[in-house]
């Protein structure tokens, strides 16, 4: 499902790092995101990943494993542990089983196989925003 229409504008705004080596396709995952309202970080190398999440609080980071200076699992456990609320994504071509659990043991909540559509992962992110908006919602009294 890729809603463009009025329901997708009622999508909380997200703060997001995107960590992608390969510039084209963090540029595009950026620009389809800030398209859906989000404020959105791009880095191009671990370590930038790393030095943002220090200066920047993020509700999200998409991040590829594969990337030069410092690894997606080593970003992902510096994320993790500064911000254990943020919702960790993990998106690599790295995809066996030992992957997997290795992505789960750094702290990353997904891990999506590339090539990823991108809108897919503008879905996923739109759910996850709608759901936490609704579970900080005080029931009506």
């Amino acid at each position: 499902m890729h809603e463009d229409g009025p329901a997708a504008r009622h999508v909380p705004v997200l703060r997001v790092l995107v960590a992608e080596d390969v510039g084209e396709a963090a540029d595009m995952l950026g620009t389809i995101l800030r398209e859906d309202g989000h404020s959105v970080r791009v880095e191009y190398d671990g370590l930038g990943a790393a030095a943002a999440a220090i200066l920047e609080r993020f509700d999200v980071a998409i991040l590829d494993i594969h990337m030069p200076l410092l690894n997606g699992w080593d970003v992902a456990r510096e994320l993790k542990a500064r911000s254990p609320s943020t919702l960790l994504i993990a998106v690599s071509a790295l995809s066996t089983p030992d992957d997997l659990v290795r992505s789960k043991a750094a702290g990353f909540d997904e891990h999506h196989q590339k090539p990823v559509s991108y809108f897919d992962l503008r879905d996923s992110l739109r759910a996850w925003a709608l759901n936490r908006a609704k579970a900080a919602t005080p029931p009506p009294v």
